[in-house]
């Protein structure tokens, strides 16, 4: 059973100073100078152990017995990096951490120094992980070692008793969150090879540089990553195993159809509005707008944004040299995205920020027209991260706030591998039974 939102619990409480009292020595002959009273005791640092929850609610096991020599995937770009690479540690679909390469973890001050134990693992050409291995992918990696940064890791070492150990700038009750983001997947880069090497339970066929199909490692059905045809309808026709959709039409006939089960994933992306000026915003978070715009502007499954504001952004973006002349008020979107287009038409229709049209662009085109803030305002679909802040372009002086959620399901036929589900929305085959 899948749940949207669950808290992690924080695993140990904070001790008291203990506090050493002075006392008097008196004497009734003569009396002597007080003793001094020795300095308060620093209160001990809580050792935290971070424990793991079971049973697993966000995995799902299809009934009856495996069908077809094949696993046949439609499933979105993420999919296979989650099949072919592991995470330190992971988010479930609950938010709650569950180990990846790290067995246990645990901080002996309180949250500032982490130690990771790894379990025995090899990458595919039968390496063993240590941990060098993971600080070393992560160096060679600069969008890894950005986001470390990002995420408060001061540094990261592998120490004398193998385990991987993490200095962080702020204590953390928890491990960090971003060592669950996929960018910091434990990978082993090997020169004139086309991919990195990783841990997972499937590999890339070595003649695929672009594979359609993906290699288990250690016995079970190979999986097939099928192209999404123009109507899914038809890959259900088809007898595809696993289909990733938010598209309606296709969700009613899956309810339709025998030995189908429509699994909701988390709430994944989320929508939000990018206004030149607080000014603008009144009608936005109004009472009840956001509500309204997720029940009759969106066609996906979708519910008003929980939380006004978006996350600080990572950087700021330098301000456009001259306010740009409008000659008409609009509301920009990415071409291919219909839930934003369906969303900057309703707001243009309602009059938000004074538009009057919408306009649909490519993506370069839509990062220089924010940057420079030429429109009126823009819809966009805030990046999923782990970390502290977003990679936002939001132009100087610009707001965000946050429209909708909305997500996809999982169509899993019948015979399909039983799988579990991260903290995005990603999906992660699980070991068959023999």
């Amino acid at each position: 059973m899948l749940q949207s939102s669950r808290r992690v619990p924080g695993l140990a409480a904070v001790l008291g100073p203990a506090l050493a009292l002075g006392w008097l020595a008196g004497a009734c002959a003569s009396p002597r100078p007080p003793s001094p009273a020795p300095s308060p005791a620093a209160p001990a640092a809580p050792e935290i152990s971070q424990a793991v929850p079971a049973p697993d609610e966000c995995a799902f096991r299809p009934a009856g017995p495996a069908g077809g020599d094949t696993v046949r995937v439609i499933a979105g770009r993420e999919f296979p990096g989650r099949q072919l690479y592991e995470t330190l540690v992971r988010r479930d679909c609950a938010g709650l951490e569950r180990p990846g390469l790290a067995e246990t973890w645990s901080s002996a001050d309180g949250g500032r120094n982490w130690a990771f134990v790894l379990r025995p693992a090899r990458f595919w050409d039968g390496t063993p992980v240590t941990a060098g291995a993971v600080v070393s992918g992560w160096t060679a990696d600069s969008a890894a070692s950005a986001l470390l940064k990002q995420a408060g890791i001061i540094f990261a070492t592998a120490g004398s008793d193998g385990a991987l150990h993490l200095l962080l700038a702020v204590p953390h009750d928890s491990a960090p969150a971003a060592l669950g983001d996929p960018r910091l997947a434990v990978v082993r880069r090997v020169p004139d090879t086309p991919w990195p090497i990783g841990t997972g339970p499937y590999r890339l066929p070595e003649s695929d540089p672009d594979p359609a199909t993906l290699e288990p490692v250690e016995g079970g059905r190979p999986v097939r990553l099928l192209a999404p045809p123009r109507d899914l309808r038809d890959a259900m026709d088809a007898g595809a195993d696993i289909i990733v959709t938010d598209d309606p039409g296709t969700l009613a006939y899956a309810a339709q159809r025998p030995g189908y089960t429509s699994v909701p994933l988390p709430w994944n992306r989320t929508y939000a509005l990018v206004l030149a000026t607080a000014a603008d915003s009144a009608a936005v978070v109004a009472p009840g707008f956001r509500d309204a715009l997720a029940r009759d502007a969106v066609r996906v499954d979708a519910r008003a944004a929980a939380g006004a504001s978006a996350p600080p952004t990572c950087s700021a973006t330098p301000p456009a040299s001259s306010p740009p002349a409008r000659t008409t008020a609009r509301i920009a979107y990415s071409a291919a995205d219909a839930t934003a287009r369906d969303l900057a038409a309703r707001l243009a229709a309602l009059g938000v920020a004074g538009a009057r049209a919408i306009l649909p662009l490519d993506r370069d085109a839509l990062v220089s027209s924010l940057r420079a803030g030429r429109e009126a305002a823009y819809v966009l679909a805030l990046p999923r991260t782990l970390a502290l802040c977003q990679d936002l372009v939001v132009p100087a002086g610009g707001v965000v706030l946050r429209l909708v959620d909305t997500r996809a399901h999982a169509l899993v036929r019948q015979g399909a591998p039983p799988l579990t589900v991260d903290w995005d929305g990603g999906l992660r085959l699980l070991p068959e039974a023999p």
